[in-house]
């Protein structure tokens, strides 16, 4: 966690602000199953925070693994080196509890992506879309399913979705004891 904390107090990226709120969320919400659009630096702090729910991460991005500037080599880690815009989600055997936006930049490719990606997620899973703060960006979250969501202001901003409508269900183990 101290080298989550050391990037996140560097400032060296637009997401750099968002690294703890991430840990925070793919642990609080017990994650199993994450998905990526971009990768990076925060594709090694979900890593660190599935260490803790035993949950897998899939990431796609068109940069070559090596170039992505962290090196991970971890059994939890699924990447795919394709366009977004080419998966196809209905071969993933679980829908998704949280899913990271920080790939493309063109919003009809955003909106895409989100549209293929929604029926694949679970009621009550968190979508979060990074720039959409930017001011030269300012990515829109364009949602056709029932949700709910805040964007927080900083580091380009974040906007957090709730899902309110999805297959199968969050299934957190905390409100059980």
């Amino acid at each position: 966690m101290e080298h989550i904390i050391n990037k996140v107090n560097k400032n060296d990226t637009g997401f750099s602000r968002h690294y703890i709120t991430l840990y925070a969320m793919v642990v609080g919400m017990e994650a199993k199953n994450v998905f990526e659009f971009g990768a990076g630096y925060s594709s090694y702090t979900i890593l660190k925070a599935l260490k803790q729910t035993g949950g897998k991460l899939t990431s796609c991005d068109i940069r070559d693994k090596k170039d992505i500037g962290i090196d991970i080599s971890d059994k939890q880690w699924n990447f795919l080196r394709k366009n977004s815009l080419d998966i196809s989600f209905s071969k993933f055997d679980e829908p998704f509890d949280l899913v990271l936006h920080d790939g493309s930049h063109v919003q009809q490719e955003v909106d895409q992506d989100i549209k293929n990606i929604l029926p694949y997620m679970k009621k009550d899973s968190l979508l979060l879309v990074h720039d959409t703060e930017h001011k030269s960006i300012n990515l829109k979250t364009n949602i056709d399913v029932k949700h709910e969501k805040v964007t927080l202001p900083y580091g380009y901003g974040l906007t957090i979705v709730r899902i309110l409508e999805g297959r199968g269900s969050i299934d957190l183990k905390w409100k059980k004891r």
